[in-house]
């Protein structure tokens, strides 16, 4: 049975979970879903699977706008995993209203805590944390590939969360949707140990960054996702943005998914 596996990810750990499912899976395909070109063959008894992280406790735009464009139709098995530094959100519930509207269903929803890579208002995990983290992601889709295979329809876990929680979230996540994430392609600056590798231009996903002058800008039209790709990927630590901490991110406390290379990252860009 094929299965068409969709992905979004700025330093690799939806990547990598998407990457383990194409290589576990028979007949599948892997696509990253800012490059979504709307191509179909017909078949209409495939698996979909798609793997992005969570965004302000919930679907990152790039998501929702690869939903409104893709024809599900040709579909008939959902498999859904969103990866999460630990907080609760409303991902589920969201993605159910939108296949709803598509007269659709979500066979099988997980939520997975990953590494975190969120220079907003968390710490960066030790060492071992991300170990951790990792093995458990990977034994994850180990487990998975029996329940896409036969098309299982696990009942999901239902997130606690208090009220005050699920106020205080909702409040976040719409502020954060309709400012571009408080204006973060705005708020972008570098420092003077910028040594114009363009590494920063080869990461990112949508093609924002240019170098003018040998130094990286993201005054161009195309969108920015937040991803902090630029950030994470930057050898130097030299990319600073207004609404994060001076000291918040360098050199030494950036992430990046250590089973996925800067080259497989900047390949799933071209």
């Amino acid at each position: 049975m094929k299965s068409d596996i969709y992905f979004f990810s700025g330093t690799g750990n939806s990547y990598l979970l998407a990457k383990l499912f194409s290589q576990q899976l028979a007949e599948s395909h892997i696509f990253n879903i800012v490059k979504y070109d709307a191509e179909e063959d017909g078949d209409l008894n495939k698996n979909f699977i798609l793997v992005f992280p969570t965004y302000g406790f919930s679907v990152p735009d790039t998501v929702l706008g690869f939903l409104s464009k893709v024809n599900l139709d040709q579909y008939s098995y959902f498999f859904i995993v969103t990866t999460k530094g630990g907080s609760p959100e409303f991902c589920r519930k969201d993605l159910s209203k939108i296949f709803q509207k598509k007269k659709k269903s979500i066979d099988a929803f997980f939520s997975i805590k990953m590494p975190n890579n969120s220079v907003f208002i968390h710490d960066f995990n030790t060492p071992e944390d991300i170990l951790v983290k990792i093995n458990s992601a990977k034994e994850f889709v180990k487990s998975s590939i029996p329940l896409i295979n036969n098309r299982e329809r696990p009942i999901p876990e239902e997130q606690k969360m208090r009220i005050t929680q699920r106020v205080i979230f909702r409040l976040i996540n719409t502020v954060a949707h309709h400012t571009n994430y408080m204006c973060f392609d705005n708020g972008f600056s570098v420092s003077e140990t910028c040594n114009s590798c363009g590494t920063c231009q080869k990461v990112c996903p949508t093609h924002k960054v240019s170098l003018i002058d040998g130094l990286p800008s993201w005054k161009n039209k195309e969108p920015c996702y937040a991803c902090t790709a630029c950030i994470n990927y930057c050898p130097r630590g030299s990319i600073k943005n207004k609404i994060l901490k001076p000291s918040k991110i360098n050199e030494t406390n950036q992430y990046r998914n250590p089973d996925i290379s800067l080259n497989e990252m900047v390949k799933n860009n071209l």
